[in-house]
């Protein structure tokens, strides 16, 4: 027997794909001449290729033994890093490269290992390196873009991609990570246009259209993105993220039932991750199906689930407990830019007391505009969490010392409730952002007012409720606000409604209300007005919703959102504003008021639902808040009724918001730092006893 030839021959069989046939032949070889190394670093490696890790780990473990050659040691860590036992991996590829530091390859697989247990740093100088040795490794550039961009790199990550797309110009892969990149840093049309290439060079890519579906949707490009998805949900029509961002478009489109029963489809039989898990709580809100019962109960469910497993048994913290000392305070949130919380917010950040506290931002999204900005100079230190996990943020606000952290999130995108799971300060409480409970138990309040939350309703909060005084909320209108105009029935001679909430909150309810409405007040018209109504799928459904309760086309305008600036002259075109439900208006709400349109709204039971019923109070324009339905249209029929007094109230609303404790920034905020300093002396107490 030839057992040279034999192994020739195995090693063609081999790099021929016939991974049996070199097997069978080395197993004879072995069987005459037993431990060679030769034929057992080959025998690894066509179990490695057969993805039989354990059979390799066995047959190179023996080998290296024999004769620890760099080679022998870059195989075996590739298997170890096949079977997942990275740990190992790293050893004995530290080992490999140690021995052979011009071995690009092995540099290489060194830094996969590392990637794969997130040491991205370390990963990134050996991709670095193996691409100094050989300049024209691939998959070295193209693994260098995902480190890059793990590191929130972007910008060198792009960089990496285009350097891998010249080696390889129909690299499907690189060009959709680099669509990704291309979106987190704002060239959005550059990203889709990648995006449209990686998908059309591999149309079974699935992945692909789901990240192309994203990006469109997060442009408002709804038709596009619904397309986009529904092509992803035909290749893995199982994938939970693909399904919950599916929901979260639905949502958008005022498709709140779907979404719901998209959801809840991938949550029979195994536990949702966190994030889509509030997206589900999230659509319950909206959805006039749930009352606060059942949103308790799917948020208690949430922190079963998510945050109690992350709890530490003793928490300890080593804040000094001076009750009268300066305090540091975080806001933690992604929404610090042209977004209700934004607004809400940049006139509490100008109006803290620095001699009293100390004010950190902890960003969870990197999204910033003017408004971001302008909050940035009023805050001590402004932090980038976008990159950092929960365990991360909650360190690093632990390390900081922030006595009171306040969330500015909720059930929403870019929520860092995992974060507060771990305590990572002595007080935490949930603030503006919020819009319904949370479901934790690790917080020490929702801060809500007397109108958001009644007495009486304490039992639907996880929380403990923190009524402030006035409104819950403060607001400051913008400088480009332009004045309160006549209503515009006096020159129209007719009514016009209107509504510029997003769909999400235009339940199938309110549209049967304001049809009813519409048929009692002759030739009025609704304006509906929000970005959504760019898409001809959420045109055409609310057509034939308003056609089904007898309302023709003509008298309902349907007409996409337009930049903030802009918004403030289309309210120049409604007398009367309907408030949707079950989530009512907040921000729209208030802006609709100081541009002298009056919102006639219906309380609900649910937090979401009584936003306008606190503003209209705080205003002193309880009149327009309704109880029930009846109610709702009999208000609404009487201010239609009488022009010239429509055109009275109209121009009285912007003087009353005025006056009021919303526009005062100074109170609200004193009013803040009065329940801070007080949860702070109990939490001092508590500590001293």
């Amino acid at each position: 027997m030839d057992l040279e030839k034999l192994f020739q021959d195995a090693g063609a069989a081999f790099h021929a794909g016939d991974l049996g046939q070199a097997e069978r032949l080395l197993k004879k070889i072995d069987s005459k001449v037993p431990n060679q190394p030769a034929v057992l670093h080959l025998r690894g490696l066509v179990a490695l290729r057969a993805k039989k890790s354990k059979i390799a780990i066995k047959y190179l473990k023996q080998a290296v033994v024999i004769n620890p050659t760099p080679n022998l040691l870059n195989a075996l860590g590739s298997a170890y890093s096949q079977s997942g036992a990275l740990e190992d991996a790293i050893e004995v590829l530290v080992q490999a490269v140690k021995g052979a530091p011009c071995d690009s390859t092995a540099v290489y697989n060194l830094g996969n290992a590392l990637k794969n247990v997130d040491r991205f740093g370390e990963a990134l100088s050996y991709y670095q390196t193996a691409i100094t040795i050989d300049p024209g490794f691939t998959d070295a550039y193209y693994n260098m873009g995902l480190v890059l961009a793990a590191l929130w790199r972007f910008e060198e990550a792009i960089q990496a991609y285009d350097r891998c797309l010249e080696l390889n110009p129909d690299g499907g892969e690189a060009m959709k990570n680099q669509g990704n990149a291309l979106y987190s840093i704002g060239k959005i049309e550059e990203a889709v246009a990648q995006m449209e290439k990686a998908v059309a060079l591999n149309p079974g890519d699935a992945d692909g259209y789901y990240n192309l579906a994203n990006i469109l949707h997060s442009q408002d490009k709804y038709d596009r993105a619904f397309e986009a998805f529904e092509k992803a949900l035909a290749i893995k029509p199982g994938e939970k993220s693909y399904i919950s961002n599916f929901a979260l478009l639905l949502k958008d489109l005022g498709e709140v039932d779907a979404a719901i029963e998209r959801l809840q489809s991938i949550s029979k039989g195994n536990e949702l991750s966190s994030f889509v898990h509030s997206n589900l709580i999230f659509c319950m809100v909206n959805s006039p199906n749930y009352g606060p019962e059942e949103i308790l109960k799917e948020a208690k469910r949430w922190n079963k689930a998510y945050a109690l497993p992350l709890a530490a048994k003793d928490v300890s913290h080593a804040n000094v407990p001076d009750p009268e000392r300066r305090l540091k305070i975080g806001y933690l949130s992604g929404d610090l830019r042209s977004h209700p919380v934004g607004f809400f917010m940049e006139p509490v950040f100008e109006s803290h007391d620095k001699t009293a506290f100390e004010v950190h931002v902890y960003a969870t999204n990197r999204k910033a505009d003017d408004v971001t900005g302008r909050i940035w100079n009023h805050v001590d230190a402004w932090h980038d969490a976008a990159p950092l996990n929960s365990q991360t943020l909650a360190e690093a606000i632990r390390d900081e010392g922030i006595d009171i952290l306040t969330d500015l999130t909720g059930h929403a995108a870019f929520n860092r409730y995992l974060t507060l799971a771990r305590r990572p300060a002595p007080v935490q409480i949930l603030g503006v952002g919020n819009f319904c409970t949370s479901g934790l138990d690790c917080v020490d309040g929702l801060l809500s007012d007397r109108f958001e939350t009644p007495e009486g309703t304490d039992g639907h909060y996880s929380e403990p409720l923190i009524r402030l005084p006035d409104d819950y909320i403060c607001y400051r209108p913008p400088d480009y606000a332009a004045d309160v105009g006549p209503s515009p029935c006096l020159n129209n001679g007719y009514i016009t409604f209107g509504c510029f909430n997003n769909l999400a909150k235009i339940s199938g309810p309110a549209i049967a209300l304001w049809a009813e409405i519409l048929k009692q007040v002759p030739e009025s018209r609704l304006l509906l007005k929000t970005m959504a109504l760019a898409s001809e799928r959420a045109r055409a459904r609310l057509k034939s919703l308003f056609t089904v309760h007898g309302v023709s086309e003509d008298r309902i305008l349907l007409e996409p959102g337009v930049p903030h600036r802009a918004l403030f002259a289309e309210y120049g075109r409604v007398d009367i504003g309907l408030d949707p439900f079950p989530y009512s208006g907040g921000l729209t709400t208030i802006e609709a008021l100081w541009m002298g349109v009056p919102v006639v709204t219906l309380s609900g039971e649910t937090f979401a639902s009584r936003h306008s019923t606190s503003h209209l109070n705080n205003s002193g324009l309880v009149e327009l808040v309704c109880e029930d339905p009846v109610a709702y249209v009999s208000k609404v029929l009487e201010i239609a009724a009488d022009f010239e007094a429509l055109n009275a109230l109209h121009l009285s609303i912007r003087p009353k918001l005025a006056a009021s404790p919303i526009l005062d920034s100074n109170r609200y905020t004193r009013n803040l730092e009065r329940i801070f300093r007080q949860l702070w002396h109990e939490w001092c107490k508590k500590t001293s006893s």
